[in-house]
């Protein structure tokens, strides 16, 4: 009798071993601000019109080299970035913040007044589309800037 009541002992002590190390581990999901300023952004593909500005002719000299692109969010709401545009290598910081429930960013990005919609945002890739102002054209430009970690 003695071994049979071990045994039963044995067995819900497995048992409540197993129920107690089994809990949920899971990480939270990282918020949509710590998923943008959690490291620097490099500049994958821009997409003017749905062209592929790097490869199309027609925005040689007026695009940046997508290649070139790095921007780095910061939490208290800046930015840094680089790129190159016409071989020349350039600088810009300003400002950014969250819109519409954090589907959309603003701020002076590059040095242009912007809002943006963020299409996609996760721990490997951002995706932005807006519309641009070009000289001497009639109507804003639609502009797709993909990121990359």
């Amino acid at each position: 009798m003695h071994a049979m009541s071990l045994r039963y002992f044995l067995i819900f002590f497995l048992a409540l071993v197993c129920f107690v190390s089994c809990d949920d581990d899971d990480d939270p999901e990282a918020s949509r601000r710590e998923l943008l300023t959690a490291e620097t952004w490099r500049g994958d593909r821009i997409l003017v019109s749905g062209a592929d500005a790097a490869t199309s002719p027609l925005f040689r000299g007026f695009v940046p080299d997508p290649k070139s692109m790095t921007i780095k969010f910061n939490d208290n709401g800046t930015y840094t970035g680089t790129y190159t545009l016409n071989g020349q290598a350039r600088t810009s910081s300003g400002t950014w913040e969250f819109k519409d429930n954090e589907r959309k960013i603003t701020g002076n990005l590059f040095g242009l007044a912007s809002e943006a919609d963020i299409e996609t945002l996760n721990d490997q890739n951002l995706h932005l589309r807006t519309k641009v102002d070009v000289p001497d054209f009639p109507l804003p430009v639609p502009v797709e800037i993909r990121l990359v970690r």
